[in-house]
């Protein structure tokens, strides 16, 4: 058992925060010690631009699935203590985490693991546990993530070419997700991995005011959205367009997606630089014979527009450079 669930086990209560600074950003669960002072405790690195994708395309009956096991277990008496492990436990299969036990993935989820946690704290005080609560915050999560859908395909879009931060003022939609919150913030010695830093954490009184506060530190740093070219999940970004590839851990592969980006496009460069000269290469052979009289120039056009083809195709990584090159050794038209 690691310190923050050593910790969220001993509590009473927990919370969901974050903690957002100029070059750090987190997500936060929070329990109150022995002297009733807030104790955060950091549990997952946080890009919002990838949060907020991730949370797009989150299948959330995964989480419901699980509330209705935790139920049964509570109904039939189950140790507390042993479900809160198993909610932690069901925190590293949907978030996901690296050799440093820190959750990466699907982050904005977090909030509804420390609503079923305090569903099995009140469970072990004695108190009426309270399913219907975490059913409604599961079905507030599903209107939220259409809610970042519109922001990413109707308002951060790179397509706009107007301010970002004007043109979500500008939009009157119910779809809009709204960048309001309330709460309280707390400095803190925030120490991460071999990482200190004197930072803000943010203390949301409620689910809206968390989503509030992360819409309100996206618009503010004028960021935009777009898909991933190679896992093709929504990511925010704050460069000149260029961008293509998000930051996210492919787990089959182990490298991110911006480093395999950068590999594809090193062997597309080659591909498409090898497909050239290649075809500049059986051109000229070609050609040759066209003015020794040798073949006809309708015959060599025919062969040209088919082996541009080809190369286009080489260069875009539709066809490998092996069966390019095999093509043009065995069509020659003389």
């Amino acid at each position: 058992m690691n310190r923050s669930e050593k910790r969220i086990g001993e509590t009473n209560r927990i919370y969901a925060g974050l903690v957002i600074s100029e070059d750090c950003e987190s997500v936060m669960l929070a329990a109150y010690d022995k002297n009733d002072q807030l104790e955060p405790i950091a549990v997952g690195k946080c890009e919002i631009g990838i949060a907020i994708g991730d949370m797009i395309e989150f299948d959330f009956s995964i989480i419901s699935d699980f509330l209705n096991d935790i139920r049964t277990a509570i109904e039939a008496k189950e140790d507390s203590n042993k479900l809160i492990r198993l909610i932690y436990m069901h925190m590293y299969t949907v978030c996901s985490y690296n050799s440093n036990d820190v959750f990466e993935t699907n982050l904005y989820v977090m909030p509804l693991y420390a609503e079923m946690i305090n569903m099995v704290l009140d469970y072990r005080s004695g108190k009426k546990t309270n399913y219907r609560d975490v059913e409604q915050k599961i079905d507030f999560y599903k209107k939220q993530a259409e809610s970042f859908r519109y922001l990413c395909e109707r308002i951060l879009t790179p397509s706009l070419k107007k301010d970002p931060l004007a043109f979500y003022l500008d939009d009157d939609n119910v779809n809009r997700p709204s960048s309001t919150y309330s709460g309280k913030t707390i400095i803190y010695d925030l120490k991460f991995e071999n990482y200190q830093k004197i930072c803000e954490y943010f203390f949301p009184e409620t689910l809206d005011d968390f989503f509030g506060y992360c819409i309100c530190k996206t618009l503010t740093t004028r960021k935009r959205f777009i898909k991933c070219h190679y896992c093709g999940r929504y990511f925010a970004y704050t460069t000149n367009g260029k961008t293509k590839y998000c930051s996210r851990m492919v787990a089959d592969k182990g490298f991110p997606c911006n480093e395999i980006g950068r590999s594809l496009r090193y062997t597309a460069d080659i591909n498409a630089s090898e497909a050239k000269t290649m075809y500049r290469k059986y051109y000229r052979k070609v050609n040759y014979h066209v003015n020794a009289g040798n073949l006809s120039r309708d015959a060599f056009e025919k062969w040209a527009v088919k082996a541009r083809t080809l190369r286009d195709k080489t260069e875009g990584g539709k066809m490998a450079l092996e069966d390019f090159e095999n093509w043009l050794k065995n069509n020659l038209p003389v």
